[in-house]
């Protein structure tokens, strides 16, 4: 096959989009998204998180709490 048949091949199959969607795919942009970070990309990254589990860890202890408090009535 010439270049541009395959080409058009190619592009008929939408490879580049099928492509994106593979994890494969995702893992790569997602490291290289991560490379790409500064310092400060970084800081606030490590501040989302710790927040995020606060209010995790805020809510786990709630359910917890009430768990404990109807398993205790019984």
């Amino acid at each position: 096959m010439r270049t541009k048949n395959v080409k058009k091949s190619y592009d008929e199959a939408k490879i580049n989009e099928k492509w994106a969607t593979t994890l494969w795919a995702q893992k790569i942009a997602k490291k290289q998204l991560r490379a790409k970070m500064t310092d400060y990309d970084r800081f606030k990254l490590m501040r989302a998180k710790q927040l995020r589990n606060r209010i995790v860890r805020i809510e786990m202890a709630k359910l917890k709490k009430t768990a404990k408090g109807k398993v205790s009535k019984k």
